[in-house]
């Protein structure tokens, strides 16, 4: 038995020695032929004229002739901010739908997401640079009224308040689908706290006005922070309500100025003027 379990053992060792010698000889030859193959004369020549189509002036134009042209890629992102501009106009943010604004745009909904990774970013490109005029418009009046109070003409503060006020009113009804955007049809979005960012920076501003006023010696009124809040958030949502209710412009502008004239001698009152 041992000499016969012995005799089977050394003829599959042998087997198998021959099995890795063909397998080893095979790999040795395919890897001459892999490198006799790359190294050959003719194949580097080709990868070299390869390299130089790759940076050649013809081979750039004609790639560029393959790209979309500009006004074609603008044309189409056009089509979709008009389109999403109706959606959202039409349902709000909320329960406006991505699928209906590129079936409308006449774009698939991946090429609307190539543009815009999701809702609320598309929403943002329609108000975001509203917003953020008439946010800068207000920082830059509230650094005009920091200049006159600092020239000793705390007065003129209201001149800049006027021009503030005309120049918001031309600017809404210049762009009313987006402000109606912004005021009416953004809950759910990043934009829904809007009124509350513009009435945060109307405040701040007001704050420092009123520390400024009172150190000069003015008989500014004790008021604190909360009951400033109250007054510049009564004011401030009573001007969009022309944006709210769609107000003509005409109309409009009679409205705000009754706003300003209520509110104006009591914002004197509580700045000492």
């Amino acid at each position: 038995m041992s000499i016969s379990k012995s005799y089977i053992n050394n003829n599959e060792l042998f087997h198998y020695v021959i099995i890795y010698e063909s397998i080893t000889s095979f790999l040795f030859l395919s890897e001459i032929r892999f490198i006799a193959g790359y190294a050959h004369p003719s194949r580097l020549m080709i990868k070299s004229i390869d390299k130089k189509r790759m940076h050649s002036p013809i081979r750039a134009a004609s790639e560029s002739k393959r790209r979309l042209p500009v006004k074609q890629i603008e044309k189409t992102l056009g089509l979709i901010m008009e389109s999403a501009k109706k959606e959202f106009l039409s349902k709000g943010y909320e329960k406006a739908s991505l699928r209906t604004i590129a079936q409308n745009a006449g774009v698939t909904t991946g090429a609307l997401y190539v543009r815009f990774s999701n809702k609320n970013e598309l929403f943002s490109a329609l108000v975001s640079p509203i917003a953020e005029h008439v946010l800068s418009t207000y920082r830059k009046g509230g650094e005009e009224g920091n200049s006159q109070l600092e020239q000793g003409c705390p007065q003129d503060m209201w001149a800049i308040s006027d021009e503030i006020a005309n120049e918001l009113l031309e600017y809404i009804f210049k762009s009313k689908d987006e402000f109606v955007l912004l005021i009416n049809c953004s809950a759910g979005s990043s934009y829904e706290h809007f009124m509350d960012d513009l009435v945060g920076e109307v405040e701040r501003q007001s704050v420092n006005f009123l520390k400024y006023l009172r150190k000069k010696g003015y008989p500014c009124p004790d008021i604190s922070k909360e009951e400033l809040h109250i007054l510049i958030s009564a004011q401030y949502y009573a001007i969009f309500e022309i944006v709210r209710h769609d107000i003509p412009k005409k109309k409009a502008i009679k409205r705000i100025r009754l706003i300003i004239d209520f509110f104006r001698p009591g914002w004197k009152n509580i700045f000492g003027q």
